[in-house]
């Protein structure tokens, strides 16, 4: 399996990629009815969220400080275009970066962190 990427950056050992497609289903329940009743509507359109856990080590902390910027640099506030994620599991993704939370233990190793990175698929808005 080669590294997922996130806009062409290799986010290194990749241990679990998770997808989560939500339909946002809207129930409206019936006074004094059962829930096989219940009203359900689907006009809220679906969302995609995918969230990579796994390691990245660089050949010094350098290398490893790159890769933090880099995903950082898009939790900006203001994220004015989506990127792009791939895997050999998915095509190309257009995605937003929504949460990047990473552990750097040096008394394991220097130039290694552990992370999970939340991503959503969709289009900028006012597209």
């Amino acid at each position: 399996m080669s590294a997922p990427l996130l806009n062409s950056k290799s986010l290194g050992n990749v241990s679990n990629i998770h997808m989560d497609k939500n339909a946002n289903i809207e129930p409206i329940p019936i006074s004094k009815k059962d829930s096989n009743l219940t009203k359900l509507f689907d006009f809220n359109g679906a969302t995609k969220t995918i969230t990579v856990t796994g390691s990245f080590t660089g050949i010094n902390v350098a290398a490893v400080k790159s890769l933090i910027d880099a995903i950082e640099l898009e939790l900006d506030g203001y994220q004015e275009n989506t990127i792009i994620f791939s895997s050999d599991m998915t095509a190309s993704i257009n995605v937003m970066v929504q949460s990047f939370n990473w552990d750097w233990d040096v008394n394991i190793s220097e130039v290694a962190i552990n992370y999970t990175l939340s991503l959503m698929q969709g289009v900028r808005g006012g597209q």
